[in-house]
This record gives C-alpha cells, sequence and structure tokens, in this order.
C-alpha cells in the first residue's frame, strides 16, 4: 500500500503539459508510428491530443490520447488511384514524391476554412509534435506557435528519414554510405563497394533534393501562408525545432551518422494477447506444421491488385496445405482451401508472437519490421513503396528474410521461397540475433523518447541538445563547393601566368 501511494505522489508531482501530435493527413500508418508515444506521454499525465485531417473517422486512438479529426470532404479518388497503380506496378522513385506533398498542402487548404481547426490553431499548447513528411499543418504550427509564444516543436520521423532533410539537418550523411530511400526492385543488391551502386544512391539523392528540397518546399510554403506564417522553407524549419524524434530503427539498417538531438524511440516491444478462440482453435490444428500470415498493412487496397499477383497468391497458398495460413485479405471473393482463412482484419502482433507461427508474408512496412524482429518470426518481403524496398534488402542481407520482386514474381516463387525459409533454422536464429541487439539497451528507447520530450517542454526556449554549425551553411557551403570554386579559380588564374 505504501508503494502504491510513494508512486501515486510521484505520478502526481510531474507537471502536467498540453502536447499535440500532428499526423499525416488520413493516414493511420503514420499516425500508428506516433501512438506509442502518444500514448507513454498520456501515461504519465499530460494531456496529449493527436490531430488529423482526414477523409472519414479514424476511431478512438486509446491509452488516454485525444483525437481531433478534421473533416476533409474531397474525396482525392484521382490521387488515390495514381498512388495505387505505383504501390502494385511500379518502382517507387523519388520523382514521385511531390504528390504526397501536394495532397497535405491540399488539406491543410481546406482545413482553415473550418473553425474546428482554428480551436486548435489558437489553443496554448506545451509542445507541438509533427509528421516529419507530408504534413505542412504541423510544420506551421509548429513554427507559427514558436514564433507567437515561444512553444517548443519537435519533428517526428514515421519512416526511414529522407536524404533531403537529413542534409538540413547537417548530418553529413553521404549518400553512398547506406542504401538509398528508394532501394530498386531489380537488382535487388546495394553495396557501397561497387560503382553503380554508389551512382545510383547518388541519383537518387540528387532527384529527391529537387523534388522535396524545391518543389515540395514551394507547394508547402504555399500552405502554410494560409494559417498566417510566411517565408517557410526546411532551412528554417529544421534551425526552429528543438529534436527530431525517430521511429525506424537504428541498430537495423546500415550505420549513419546521428546527432544529439535526433532521439531514435522506436527500438521497443510489446506484449501480446491470446488469440480469439475460433482462430486459437483455427491455428493450433494439431494436423498443421504451423502457421503463416500473410498480411501487407493498411495502405495496400487489394482491389488495386493485378489479376495475376492475386491469381499468384491464391495457387501458392492453396498449394501449401501442410500449414495454416492466415491471409489479412479485403477485396473481392477468393476461391481458397479450408487450411486458409481469409481475414479483413486480424491481430497481427498476437497472431506473430503465437508459438504455432512460422512465418510471416509483409510488405515490409516499418511497424511490420519491428514487429518480426520483436516476435522472432522470420519473413518473406514484397516490398510496395517508400522505405520497404531498403528495409527488405537490408533484412535480406542480415539473414532473417527472403525476396519477392511484385512485378516478376509466380506462385511457384512464392512457395519457393516461403519454403526455404520454413525448412532452414538459420533464419529463425539469425532473427533471435537480431532481436537481441535490437532491444539491448540501458533505457528502452520508449521510456527515453519521454525522457527527452519532457526535458524540451521544461527547458522550453533554452536549448536542450547540441545544434550543428552547418545547419547554417547554404547546401553549396556544406558541401564545400564555394571552396572548389575558389580552388578552381585560384589554378585558373595561376596557370594563366
Amino acid at each position: 500500500m505504501k508503494l502504491i501511494f510513494l508512486i501515486s505522489a510521484l505520478v502526481s508531482s510531474i507537471d502536467a503539459s498540453k502536447i499535440l501530435f500532428v499526423g499525416f493527413s488520413n493516414s493511420k500508418s503514420h499516425l500508428g508510428s506516433m501512438l506509442p508515444l502518444a500514448q507513454a506521454l498520456a501515461k504519465r499525465g499530460h494531456d496529449v491530443t493527436m490531430y488529423v485531417e482526414a477523409l472519414r473517422d479514424l476511431g478512438e486512438l486509446g491509452g488516454g490520447v485525444k483525437h481531433h479529426y478534421i473533416k476533409l470532404q474531397n474525396t482525392q479518388d484521382l490521387s488515390n488511384n495514381i498512388f495505387m497503380d505505383i504501390v502494385w506496378n511500379q518502382e517507387f522513385l523519388p520523382e514521385q514524391m511531390v504528390p504526397p506533398y501536394t495532397m497535405g498542402s491540399d488539406a491543410l487548404a481546406e482545413a482553415v476554412e473550418q473553425d474546428s481547426f482554428w480551436q486548435i490553431a489558437n489553443q496554448t499548447w506545451d509542445l507541438i509534435v509533427s509528421d516529419e513528411v507530408f504534413t505542412p499543418t504541423g510544420w506551421g504550427l509548429g513554427m507559427l506557435h514558436k514564433k507567437r509564444d515561444g512553444t517548443p516543436h519537435a519533428a517526428f520521423s514515421t519512416t526511414d528519414t529522407l536524404q533531403t532533410l537529413t542534409t538540413m539537418l547537417a548530418l553529413s550523411r553521404h549518400p553512398t554510405n547506406a542504401p538509398s530511400y528508394y532501394t530498386p526492385h531489380h537488382p535487388f543488391a546495394w553495396h557501397t563497394k561497387y560503382f553503380m551502386d554508389r551512382v545510383s544512391s547518388v541519383r537518387h539523392a540528387a532527384v529527391e533534393y529537387i523534388s522535396v528540397g524545391i518543389i515540395a518546399e514551394w507547394v508547402s510554403r504555399g500552405a502554410i501562408e494560409l494559417m498566417g506564417y510566411s517565408d517557410f522553407s526546411w532551412s528554417k524549419y529544421y534551425q526552429d525545432v528543438s529534436m527530431v524524434l525517430i521511429d525506424y530503427p537504428d541498430r537495423f539498417a546500415w550505420p549513419v551518422t546521428q546527432g544529439s538531438d535526433t532521439v531514435y524511440t522506436g527500438s521497443f516491444c510489446r506484449g501480446s494477447k491470446p488469440l480469439p478462440d475460433d482462430l486459437e482453435r483455427f491455428v493450433s490444428d494439431p494436423a498443421s506444421k504451423g502457421t503463416i500470415y500473410l498480411a501487407f498493412g493498411s495502405v495496400v487496397q487489394w482491389d488495386f491488385a493485378p489479376r495475376r499477383i492475386v491469381n499468384a497468391f491464391v495457387e501458392a497458398v492453396n498449394h501449401l496445405t501442410d500449414y495454416r495460413i492466415i491471409w489479412s485479405y479485403k477485396g473481392k471473393s477468393l476461391n481458397v482451401k479450408s487450411h486458409v482463412r481469409l481475414m479483413e482484419w486480424a491481430p497481427q502482433n498476437d497472431l506473430l508472437n503465437h508459438p504455432k507461427t512460422k512465418l510471416f508474408i509483409s510488405h515490409g512496412g516499418l511497424k511490420s519490421v519491428k514487429e518480426a524482429i520483436c516476435s522472432e518470426t522470420p519473413v518473406v518481403y514484397m516490398p510496395f513503396f517508400a522505405e520497404q524496398t531498403k528495409s527488405a534488402l537490408v533484412a535480406k542481407q542480415l539473414g532473417f528474410a527472403e525476396y519477392l520482386n511484385k512485378m516478376t514474381f509466380g506462385a511457384q516463387e512464392v512457395i519457393d521461397q516461403s519454403t526455404k525459409v520454413l525448412n532452414d533454422e538459420q533464419y529463425q536464429k539469425n532473427i533471435i540475433q537480431i532481436k537481441s541487439l535490437f532491444i539491448d539497451r540501458i533505457m528502452d528507447q520508449l521510456d527515453e523518447g519521454v525522457f527527452w520530450t519532457e526535458k524540451v517542454i521544461r527547458y522550453r526556449e533554452r536549448p536542450v541538445f547540441f545544434r550543428r554549425a552547418g545547419m547554417l551553411l547554404y547546401w553549396c557551403q556544406l558541401l564545400y563547393l564555394d571552396a572548389f570554386a575558389l580552388l578552381l579559380c585560384a589554378l585558373y588564374l595561376f596557370s594563366g601566368k
């Protein structure tokens, strides 16, 4: 009883702060990346609100986190159709990064016309945390409140941090030191020692700088001006933020430079719950060698999938009769055998942690990658867009996954790759080792994120972290191009004599 009283006293002594999280419009996936930290802060007694512009109600968030959804009227059907074509049929390239920034800007332009937006914008907050990509609402609110009230604000990287944005942070992450965010499906290999791999990474970085660093900045600036803040730029934004919170694991991919103000929060594992009775009976069939779980996340829509892909998976899962297969699928009716169960939604974390689960067939989304590691489940990845192909490549290089090329695979390859992973214990041993590195820390990363967040709130306008002087430089100065230009001029003048 005394211990409970002491804990209650400690919790009540924490000053409750008003914290606003701003997510990418209409994205449950991005919201899900920010939610664990938001819930951890709410558990500490803070008043936490999640703001999202959405086409539909995204539901309750749980964990004491409030929500404030701005209902969008524009359906954006054309944008969705274009995006789904990229998802299923195309390579994901840096040239394709402008449309989602335009979508975020359009959502803000619609939101500022509603009183519900200004209810949030005109409140006083102790901290504003914004999704780092596609979310001009959050960037504008952060800079506006910092200018008006001295309110600190932070960026939250819900994906692997873009090369352009690390340049604004002066982290000196050379594009040839790690696989590109836009790792191609073919050839599915990358190493810094190979010249053409380095050329590809540099090309991606250069095009991304044009798409994100110039065009998306211009598009976002116009939208942010609608809320009363002018002259937005990436450089000013990153000089303004107090820290950058990052969900992508820091001990998973190739090593990259970090700053004291880059706070990683995503490398933690959460517990699981027992499966519903009917699902437990299905996967526990004594005739089954184990369970295969097939899921491609909340963004990928099966109604847009090419028929060849749907047919390939139907043929493959119908062939793997020795296993029970759970397929998270929302689409047209499929003809599958009795050992396959189709579910519009499945308890993914609980399924992966079930002792009968032997294989995860996944798209390689960030949360799915982390849940595979935490549950020690080997994977066959079929990535679609964003950092998914990079994550799948790294997982293959680390020895706990195999790969399917969405544009060329067939049913036999699904069967072969699945059988390869199921029959080789080394994949399991490798992912167990990766998990040990993933969670072996002095302090739980989520708790560390809470610690630094509360410290930024306490210090308010005083700096908490060291900032790199390179953030004050133009990109040509940061890359020493001015020094090279001076050297070339000197050489020219000298040779002229």
